[in-house]
């Protein structure tokens, strides 16, 4: 019976504290803003995302604001977010876990007449700053090719993002005659090279739902 008194008394206490915490927070100014482990991401990207700046009063929906903020940003595996007191206001303590930056992917493929194999470098996080990069290559006996791709999906800490991207392929076309449609010998093989490149400037509002623009062009010879 005593013991189960006493975990009342601390779970009212915790409570009590928890509610303290809250109401002293609320309507505070932010006084100060700590990140905390983040080994590969810029601070000011970390900032810049979070979308808090010092003096701004905090509200009931602020640290769910930014912790929604950081997670839609694709750079971390988890985010906490919570404040303290600090000095004539709160601080906001934004700790983070994340995402390993860059994967290598190869890839391989075997049909009947054609043998392929290449690698795909996927970067998220560019100089620690949240820009991303892909660049891939494929060599096959039918459709080689190259892709670069440089993306920022939030152009100085805004909704806005933008993107460039440029494609060389270099494919063999064969052209079978009538009567050999059951053949594998084609009457001949049609050699095509193509580069070209694309880029888009877009929107995403509230980080969710996109809109965008572009511009595309290719050249084949």
């Amino acid at each position: 019976m005593y013991y189960s008194r006493l975990a009342c008394v601390a779970a009212v206490v915790a409570t009590m504290s928890s509610w303290s915490n809250k109401a002293f927070a609320l309507g505070e100014a932010i006084t100060d803003i700590r990140i905390r482990n983040n080994n590969r991401t810029a601070e000011d990207t970390i900032r810049s995302i979070a979308g808090i700046e010092l003096g701004e009063e905090i509200d009931a929906n602020t640290l769910e604001r930014v912790r929604d903020r950081l997670n839609t940003a694709g750079l971390f595996a988890d985010v906490d977010v919570f404040w303290e007191p600090y000095r004539s206001g709160a601080r906001v303590v934004i700790s983070v876990r994340e995402k390993f930056p860059w994967a290598p992917i190869p890839t391989f493929s075997f049909t009947e007449g054609n043998i392929s194999f290449g690698a795909v470098l996927v970067h998220g996080n560019l100089w620690g700053s949240g820009k991303q990069a892909v660049i891939g290559g494929r060599i096959s006996d039918v459709n080689s090719g190259a892709l670069l791709v440089y993306r920022d999906p939030a152009m100085f800490g805004s909704w806005f993002y933008w993107e460039v991207q440029g494609v060389f392929r270099d494919q063999q076309l064969p052209e079978f005659g009538l009567g050999d449609l059951y053949s594998n010998k084609p009457l001949r093989i049609n050699k095509l090279r193509s580069f070209g490149g694309s880029a888009r400037l877009g929107v995403a509002w509230w980080r969710r739902i996109r809109t965008e623009v572009g511009w595309e062009f290719s050249n084949w010879r």
